[in-house]
């Protein structure tokens, strides 16, 4: 099934881009190849030669081998970077100094000061940076459930447990996966990270983080079994359990339980066997008091987590309904994941 896409955005001029790191960005481009016309890869970039070009095959596209060979070329809007988070910044930094526009990946920095400096400067050069995770638009579980808790009075959330775990049994290769430093705590920074960035805003400004982390069976040096416990400032406390240690059948769990003082909700994603996010859905299920339940059914794609591919497209082709880039949102994300990352080291609970 293929992604839908809105009749005005495909009438409007396809953004020329190249994809950038193609360890992860090679399935991000075949997607964006395969079924978003309003995109048209230019380039494909990395390091290592045959992978650019055999993508460049398949897309139909230039294969280069540097950052600075895609920033040369003035007929390229936008990178698509998919590099890991480690230093990030420095090429995102290039990459708008070069007057293009950015789409990323998480998480987008561990360094709190250098992931800030580079949003402040795409709003000073009025460019577009979006992630996928914290959105550039606030995705439809998160809004349903604000919209629940206003309409309904289910009053503050005070409690939030989160779990998502995966089956993979992978070797070290070098990567980023492989550096504690890059990766703290990797299960949370690779899967659980969705949860810190678009969940835990809802629940206010942590006070401090505490994880906890084991190595099973990953033939990597980090760890593939981990949590982190947060208490906020408000008194709500979370915890997010994520694991690349389980299998059970299903390809990728992804559940996160949000308790207020009137009422509960849940939100599961069913996902397939292929893991292709946007034919995936999610089903929100409100509890109240009076032992009423309400039940939301959401496609792939309207949830939390997902590339917004559409909303970038018109922010880079100026629509003014669309931000260009969330400051304070990605930086609450960032912030965070440096705690945790500090916290992997000290063994301590640890203050964004």
């Amino acid at each position: 099934m293929p992604i839908s896409l809105n009749p005005s955005t495909l009438a409007m001029k396809p953004v020329r881009i190249a994809v950038v790191g193609l360890r992860f960005g090679d399935a991000m481009a075949r997607l964006i190849h395969d079924e978003l016309p309003c995109y048209e890869i230019a380039m494909v970039c990395d390091t290592l030669e045959d992978r650019a070009q055999k993508l460049a095959a398949y897309v139909g596209a230039r294969a280069v081998y540097s950052l600075d060979e895609v920033l040369a070329d003035q007929t390229i809007e936008a990178v698509a970077l998919f590099t890991g988070p480690q230093g990030r910044a420095v090429l995102a930094q290039k990459i708008l100094d070069s007057g293009k526009h950015l789409l990323t990946t998480k998480p987008f920095e561990l360094n709190t000061a250098a992931g800030e400096q580079v949003l402040k400067c795409a709003q000073e050069f009025d460019l577009v940076v979006h992630l996928n995770s914290p959105s550039p638009l606030p995705a439809g579980d998160v809004m349903q459930i604000q919209k629940w808790q206003s309409a309904l009075e289910l009053g503050r959330i005070v409690a939030m447990r989160a779990e998502t775990w995966a089956n993979y049994r992978e070797q070290a290769d070098g990567g980023w996966y492989d550096d504690d430093a890059s990766c703290p705590a990797a299960p949370i920074t690779r899967l659980g990270i969705y949860f810190l960035n678009d969940f835990f805003p809802l629940l206010g400004s942590v006070k401090r983080v505490m994880v906890m982390q084991s190595r099973l069976f990953t033939g990597r040096p980090t760890a593939d079994n981990a949590q982190i416990s947060a208490e906020f400032e408000n008194g709500c406390l979370a915890n997010v359990f994520a694991s690349f240690c389980i299998h059970d059948g299903e390809p990728y769990r992804d559940d996160v339980t949000l308790n207020f003082e009137k009422g509960t909700v849940r939100r599961r994603i069913y996902r397939t066997a292929d893991r292709r996010m946007h034919v995936d859905h999610a089903e929100l299920i409100l509890t109240r008091p009076d032992h009423a339940e309400e039940t939301l059914i959401l496609p792939g794609g309207e949830y939390a987590g997902w590339y917004q591919w559409e909303a970038f497209v018109r922010a880079v082709r100026g629509d003014a309904c669309i931000p260009r880039v969330l400051l304070g949102e990605i930086n609450y994300g960032t912030r965070l994941l440096a705690a945790v990352a500090k916290s992997v080291a000290t063994g301590l609970p640890e203050t964004p």
